[in-house]
């Protein structure tokens, strides 16, 4: 499977139905499992690392943001330093002071990173896969893991089709090998952890 075009017809085949009802459908079912794969998915193909030069907070996080991986700027000696997650109403009861940016809360698409500095931040996260629209169309996470991609689409389907207990299943096969996928992912970063700034 390596385009929009083979999961149409992987779905079509899985759900023993070809008609104009599927065609007029299986565009938003593409979509809404995009969204869920962006939700939940976080591996290598979905990671993304970006510069950010914000002047001001809030910052604006990427369109495609779905979750922070870690944020990073250059310090003394090269080395990088990590800006610390904290929630919201903890960052907003700390005074903008101090020697270096520390810590970062997101709320939506917009980050607070205090104490705030104008500087350059490398950004990795996590990314909602690219939009599968023409035949033709792929993206990074449909070639890595087509299985999770068809469980998704499959879970959309049945609901459509209101066949809940099929959707049951697809749910329990989707979700358990986004957490394996998660899980290896997540073993590999072990040991590449970067400093943590200071408060």
């Amino acid at each position: 499977m390596t385009d929009k075009a083979d999961l149409v017809t992987l779905v079509e085949s899985y759900i023993h139905r070809a008609d104009s009802s599927v065609d007029n459908n299986i565009g938003n079912w593409i979509d809404f499992a995009t969204a869920r794969i962006g939700r939940d998915l976080r591996s290598q193909e979905n990671l993304l690392t970006v510069d950010l030069t914000p002047v001001a907070n809030p910052v604006v996080l990427p369109d495609d943001f779905r979750a922070i991986k870690v944020i990073q700027y250059p310090a003394d000696g090269n080395a990088n330093v990590s800006l610390r997650s904290v929630p919201e109403p903890t960052i907003a009861r700390i005074t903008n002071t101090g020697s270096s940016p520390a810590l970062y809360a997101v709320s939506g698409f917009n980050m607070t990173i205090k104490p705030f500095q104008a500087k350059t931040f490398a950004l990795t996260y996590w990314q909602e896969p690219g939009a599968l629209v023409a035949d033709s169309d792929e993206n990074d996470v449909l070639n890595a893991y087509p299985y999770i991609y068809l469980y998704a689409v499959l879970i959309e389907a049945q609901s459509w089709l209101q066949d809940f207990t099929q959707r049951s299943q697809w749910v329990a096969t989707y979700t358990g090998e986004v957490a394996l996928t998660n899980e290896q992912s997540q073993s590999a970063d072990v040991g590449n952890a970067p400093a943590m700034a200071g408060v």
